[in-house]
């Protein structure tokens, strides 16, 4: 059965940070096979993950189990289970479709996605101890340690995923005390992507400061990931950390797929007015209706709004629209002022980021993974592997879900293998590079070319919307 669903936030990223997320090299991607050894031995034994919903695995718009084994840490455990270790990595399962507001390819010409009212369970839930994953979509940096009851927490935010993931008081209150009882040899550390993407998602309208209306404060972000990180390692004298940074946010496709101004459904080129110039959206900026310039993003959810009219304005062909004249509300752009505003958080945190990692007291047992600019590049040039170009465009890019925020299962394996490369470097282990072409692609339906104008993507907007949820209820 299909049908819009109430499903007001499970709240955390596109992020794609979820990403969602994310990230890449611009050249081509030529690791294959298993690295030469460098003769030091690093103990995966027993592997924990804490992150957000990227590292949890959600994909277009949900968590369930046929995305969580593509999740980047997973496919990075089964590399190195490929060397005849047996690690065990147990993530909270969830059957199909999963929890959240799952999103389908109808077609792609006109590009049509669906939604389903249908919902998932935990499947594994009884298991005897903490998971293996404790990433918690929707958490912030500040999750790692907030010991607010997670059944309590799950209520306030509107969030199940507390506890799915955490589930059992006798496993401790938080991340890192479930974190702390398996005695981790290594862990995975992906925090911090939500403290701006719930900002930037929201068009600038929410937030994670004490105002929750801007990001996190930076002072704020400095002292919960030098807290966690240092906590992390001393649980034991050995454990090693792979920590990645943040990825900006504002070059995943939930913000640049909608173009700032006027398209012609029947040529897919802008709308111009007598200069020849295109003729802008409609939006909120300072409280008031005014033009889009190229600097203010429009998020994916608005082209819902736009095929109505938002935007468009009250002149002929227009006004058959019933909405023309209305400016698209604050939530679904991110002027140019509020780009800013993320930009600077992003940097801020990968600068307190790149300082902790690289402190000599912890620099060798922590290696940083750059997201960012293998994000960066991905915008820029593509990540080419095995003759396929991967970039960061909508559904075409292969890069990314259905979401716009959150990467798709190739995606993972493309963050899986920045990993691999980083912790081989530092540590000198030898895992075997993921093979991204293996992974499953994004699911194209039986009929995916019609007859149709070049309309703007129809996704549905209360889905997109619970994903924005994710990240920013508190």
């Amino acid at each position: 059965m299909k049908s819009k669903i109430q499903f007001s936030g499970i709240f955390a990223v596109l992020l794609i940070f979820s990403f969602a997320f994310i990230f890449y090299a611009c050249e081509e991607f030529s690791e294959v096979g298993t690295p030469p050894s460098l003769g030091v031995q690093v103990d995966f034994s027993r592997i924990v993950a804490i992150g957000n919903s990227i590292t949890a695995g959600f994909q277009d718009g949900a968590l369930f189990e046929s995305a969580q084994q593509y999740s980047y840490v997973n496919l990075i455990v089964k590399q190195i289970n490929s060397l005849g270790k047996n690690v065990t990595f147990v993530q909270p399962l969830i059957s199909e479709p999963g929890i959240g507001q799952r999103l389908y390819l109808r077609s792609l010409s006109p590009l049509n996605i669906e939604q389903r009212l249908v919902t998932g369970a935990p499947k594994n839930s009884n298991h005897p101890s903490p998971f293996n994953n404790l990433a918690v979509p929707g958490a912030i940096l500040y999750d790692v340690f907030d010991t607010t009851d997670y059944a309590t927490k799950s209520i306030q935010r509107n969030n199940p995923f507390f506890q799915i993931v955490l589930r059992s008081k006798a496993f401790g209150p938080t991340m890192f005390h479930q974190a702390k009882i398996l005695n981790p040899t290594f862990v995975f550390f992906w925090m911090g992507n939500n403290d701006v993407l719930g900002y930037a998602a929201s068009g600038g309208t929410r937030g994670t400061d004490p105002t929750g209306k801007l990001p996190t404060p930076d002072v704020i972000f400095q002292l919960l990931f030098r807290q966690a990180i240092d906590s992390l390692l001393r649980i034991n004298s050995t454990v090693k950390i792979a920590v990645a940074n943040i990825p900006d946010v504002t070059v995943i496709p939930f913000f640049t797929t909608i173009p700032w101004f006027i398209v012609d459904p029947n040529t897919g080129k802008p709308v111009l007015d007598q200069q020849g110039r295109p003729i802008p959206l409609i939006g909120i900026k300072g409280g008031s209706p005014a033009q889009l310039t190229p600097n203010d993003l429009v998020l994916l959810p608005a082209g819902t709004l736009i095929a109505t009219g938002y935007g468009l304005p009250n002149v002929p062909p227009f006004n058959q629209l019933p909405n023309a004249g209305r400016p698209l509300p604050d939530e679904y752009v991110l002027d140019a002022n509020e780009v800013a505003v993320a930009k600077s958080a992003i940097q801020k945190f990968n600068f307190i980021i790149d300082t902790v990692v690289s402190n000599p007291a912890r620099a060798g047992r922590v290696v940083r993974v750059d997201i960012y600019s293998r994000l960066n590049e991905a915008k820029t040039h593509g990540v080419e592997i095995a003759g396929v170009k991967f970039t960061t465009d909508y559904i075409t890019g292969g890069i990314f879900s259905l979401d716009g925020v959150h990467p798709s299962s190739r995606g993972h394996g493309i963050v899986a293998n920045e990993f691999i490369k980083a912790i081989n470097s530092k540590f000198g282990s030898n895992i075997p590079y993921v093979d991204v072409m293996s992974l499953p692609g994004i699911q194209l339906p039986s009929s995916s070319v019609a007859q149709g104008k070049y309309l703007l993507p129809k996704v549905p907007a209360e889905a997109l919307k619970n994903v924005v949820e994710l990240f920013t209820a508190r």
